[in-house]
């Protein structure tokens, strides 16, 4: 009987990694080849734009973009586009999510339906830092490793 695979993202708004684990007593261990780096934000203008209005002689202030925040949204995207391609080659069967609390926002909302269906719990920490052999005792109150 295959055993159930568990992946574990951790993420932030800058890093991620994925780490598994294949059923209780067996810990975590890190996914090779699944670690991330978000790109860095591209500057804009530091004022809102101004255009001119489609009718009659008024300007209309466009909205000021968040580079940092823009960033973060892609980043999340790319998380997901790249969970949904493993979960399409069944590497994992269930996923829990780790994340700071904002990254994790961004990630329920980037998520395509099939991976948000295989998502089993939701952790607003930033582990990214810590490393996958010591997980276990960061995650055992959602996981049995």
């Amino acid at each position: 009987m295959k055993p159930t695979v568990t992946w574990a993202v951790m993420a932030n708004s800058s890093h991620a990694y994925v780490a598994e684990n294949n059923g209780p007593g067996r810990g975590f261990t890190e996914v090779a080849g699944r670690e991330y780096r978000a790109p860095d934000p591209v500057a804009y203008a530091d004022q809102p734009g101004v255009t001119q209005s489609s009718k009659g002689p008024g300007r209309a202030a466009l909205e000021k973009n968040d580079p940092k925040r823009l960033a973060e949204e892609q980043f999340a995207r790319a998380l997901g586009s790249h969970l949904k391609d493993d979960l399409a080659k069944g590497r994992f069967d269930r996923l829990v999510l780790v994340a700071a609390p904002h990254m994790l926002g961004e990630l329920r909302a980037a998520l395509p339906d099939q991976v948000r269906a295989a998502v089993v719990a939701e952790v607003d920490k930033d582990l990214t830092q810590v490393p996958a052999r010591d997980l276990s005792a960061r995650l055992g109150h959602v996981i049995v490793a």
